[in-house]
């Protein structure tokens, strides 16, 4: 009978663990996005970006360990055939950053980031 009563007494406890875990998870890059894409721009020789449902690599030459950085915070916002994401992440030594990404479905998918060079990603195939 004591076990009953323990377990009871732990039971909200135990939803409201179950709950918290839930409102944890990190938000996941539409399925489009998942890969490696790589550019064919001379500046960016070498290097590439790659997205995973809750990771985004950053290849920055044969040289240099890749960048992992975890997503924090996601907003998609689907537009025609494209996606615009604004991508919140942070990387192992806790430094944030914000990337806009601008995918298309043209020409077997396209991806552009929001700078000023607005340089075209393919996707690995």
């Amino acid at each position: 009978m004591k076990l009953y009563r323990i377990s009871y007494r732990l039971l909200p406890s135990l939803i409201l663990l179950t709950l918290c875990l839930g409102c944890t998870k990190t938000p996941k890059v539409p399925a489009e996005l998942n890969g490696t894409w790589r550019t064919e721009d001379a500046r960016y020789q070498g290097k590439f970006l790659q997205f995973d449902e809750s990771y985004i690599t950053t290849g920055l030459g044969e040289d240099v360990l890749p960048k992992v950085e975890l997503i924090t915070h996601l907003e998609v916002r689907r537009e025609g055939p494209g996606i615009t994401c604004v991508i919140d992440a942070r990387d192992q030594k806790g430094d944030t950053e914000r990337l806009t990404v601008m995918y298309s479905s043209q020409n077997g998918g396209e991806l552009r980031l929001s700078n000023p060079r607005q340089v075209l990603w393919k996707k690995d195939s």
